[in-house]
């Protein structure tokens, strides 16, 4: 049975940032977004991609302008200085101990809401890249400037595995370690 070929490293980072789009609309909805995922989800899907405890640096990516990696460092700092009293406890993982409502009588989400808002409306100003083929920037889209209201919040099992095969890329262990 033949493999697939592995997906170029632009590829990639180019799937990142959709990533990414995606964890920032779950952040600018606030308290709706710790409701609809939950506070563990609403934290760990943007460090799945921006974190700066990741063996890659997120922030040399060409698919990233300088705005953007501007606007996403505001809102990483947001989240780690929400998770900072957890990491007392441990680790960021353990906020999903916290109850969704706890996380959310914190303020955070409200907090980070606006950095999250700013950092989706510019990423989304360039749009998505393809998932497929290398661009040097986004195609034009029609909705470019629209927040899109249709998420693919998946169960974290479903998503787990949508990443460990779509990015070609493994994801091992709670630091976000690559493995190929």
């Amino acid at each position: 049975m033949p493999s697939e070929p592995q997906p170029s490293q632009r590829v990639v980072e180019q799937r990142l940032r959709n990533r990414a789009i995606e964890a920032l609309q779950t952040l600018a909805d606030g308290d709706d977004g710790v409701r609809s995922v939950g506070a563990a989800e609403f934290v760990e899907e943007f460090f799945d991609v921006i974190n700066d405890d990741a063996p890659w640096d997120w922030g040399t990516w060409s698919v990233f302008t300088a705005r953007e990696v501007d606007a996403l460092a505001k809102v990483h700092d947001l989240l780690v200085e929400a998770c900072e009293p957890l990491r007392e406890e441990g680790s960021r993982a353990s906020i999903a101990c916290n109850p969704n409502d706890e996380f959310i009588r914190s303020g955070w989400p409200t907090r980070i809401q606006p950095a999250a808002r700013t950092a989706l409306d510019l990423m989304l100003r360039r749009g998505r890249f393809s998932e497929q083929d290398e661009q040097d920037e986004p195609p034009p889209s029609p909705s470019a400037n629209a927040r899109s209201s249709a998420r693919p919040h998946l169960v974290a099992a479903e998503a787990d595995a949508e990443r460990n095969s779509f990015w070609g890329y493994q994801i091992v262990n709670e630091t976000c370690s690559l493995s190929a």
